[in-house]
């Protein structure tokens, strides 16, 4: 067989990498090797030429928080995920736009009050991605116009979605479903505009039947300084699920999250 090019620098690691529509360019993300970035994100953007491995160019501009890299179709942009300019804690990020060769940075969601999360999905006609959009206890995939930074939410059958992939013309997608009292499943839809429901591809836990198990319900309240704060009530199955029997006084166990950089949504935990 064919043997493995080397194609990103030995004297830092590769942590990601994208390749452009017309499969002569790789864009790479690194980062330095033996942890040297503890004290702060240090990964970079690199350009390699398929053609002459070791060709690696770094993009100027480029936040040091950068990760989930990908090309617009025509190739002179990119799309990527990377820590919001905003005072927050890491791991809290943005959209950002740039063109291929550096330069002016563009943050797309910085008025939106979103998180984003993975890989931009460009739309066919450059003018919008898809991605996965994170707000309160749930995670759906998105669509984001990249003049207004608009978001319209395109998965509502579950309410944490993940792991978006489709194919070139964007006639199919598949991603991985799942509640609180649903296991992740794949999960495929024809296209969302047409209104159908998701079509489960895999049953891997067969022995969880939908309805043993207790879905979460969005509660959200405000903190001493007025932050809201999102959370999930569940309600013992034998207090019932009529209206009137929720309302009964049940013992509480309130399950704190550590944070600041993570969030529980409503997604399988048993």
């Amino acid at each position: 067989g064919d043997s493995l090019i080397p194609v990103s620098s030995d004297a830092r690691e590769a942590s990601s990498a994208s390749w452009s529509r017309d499969s002569k360019q790789l864009a790479i993300v690194t980062r330095p090797t033996g942890n040297q970035d503890d004290l702060g994100p240090q990964n970079t953007l690199q350009v390699v030429n398929v053609a002459t491995p070791r060709s690696a160019r770094a993009v100027p501009g480029v936040p040091p928080t950068v990760s989930s890299v990908s090309w617009s179709p025509d190739g002179t942009w990119f799309a990527f995920e990377a820590q919001t300019m905003h005072d927050a804690p890491p791991g809290i990020s943005d959209l950002f736009v740039m063109a291929t060769a550096g330069g002016q940075l563009r943050d797309v969601t910085e008025r939106t009050g979103i998180e984003v999360s993975g890989r931009a999905e460009w739309a066919t006609d450059g003018s919008a991605v898809y991605l996965t959009r994170q707000s309160g206890t749930e995670a759906h995939l998105a669509r984001v116009d990249l003049a207004d930074g608009r978001a319209q939410v395109l998965t509502t059958a579950f309410l944490a979605n993940s792991a978006f992939a489709t194919n070139a013309a964007h006639t199919g997608w598949a991603f991985i479903g799942q509640a609180s009292d649903r296991p992740p499943e794949v999960e495929y839809v024809a296209g969302f505009n047409a209104g159908g429901a998701p079509v489960r591809l895999t049953r891997v836990n067969p022995q969880l039947a939908d309805t043993e198990w207790v879905g979460g319900e969005a509660a959200s309240w405000k903190s001493t300084d007025a932050l809201q704060i999102h959370g999930l009530l569940f309600v013992p199955a034998r207090a019932g699920c009529d209206g009137v029997a929720r309302r009964a006084r049940v013992p509480l166990i309130v399950n704190v999250h550590g944070g600041p950089t993570g969030v529980y949504t409503q997604a399988f935990s048993p």
